[in-house]
């Protein structure tokens, strides 16, 4: 297909996968430290936490600035076709985030965000192109 870019689509994912990870570590020792400081128990003090709303909002909202971000890093290294690109890596991302498991999140947050990352991919892609040239 043309105006595909291997590199583009694997930046993309790796963007996503990358900062996902690091969002979710940040997030999770900030929960940790700042709920059950002298926890003995940090995986249920995590578990506690993440039963909160606010905190489900709060991690919900963080992924959605992450994968936007990747559809701009996609569209960016990808000028002739930056929504085909963009697509590639939201439908990538809507089928690990339904595939794998998502401990903590309500399973219909989870499938409510999984189908959310191909337009917010693509809204990131628009964005970029939109705003820069």
């Amino acid at each position: 297909m043309a105006g595909l870019s291997l590199a583009a689509i694997g930046a993309g994912i790796g963007v996503a996968v990358i900062l996902s990870a690091l969002v979710g570590l940040v997030f999770g020792a900030a929960v940790i430290a700042d709920t059950h400081p002298d926890d003995d128990d940090p995986e249920a003090a995590l578990d506690a936490a993440m039963a909160s709303p606010g905190a489900l909002a709060q991690l919900s909202v963080l992924s959605l600035a992450v994968t936007l971000l990747s559809g701009a890093v996609t569209g960016w290294l990808a000028p002739a076709a930056p929504y085909a690109n963009a697509a590639l890596v939201g439908a990538t991302g809507t089928v690990l985030g339904l595939a794998l498991p998502a401990p903590g999140f309500p399973r219909r947050l989870r499938i409510a965000m999984a189908l959310a990352t191909l337009p917010v991919t693509l809204a990131g892609a628009w964005g970029l192109t939109a705003f820069t040239g």
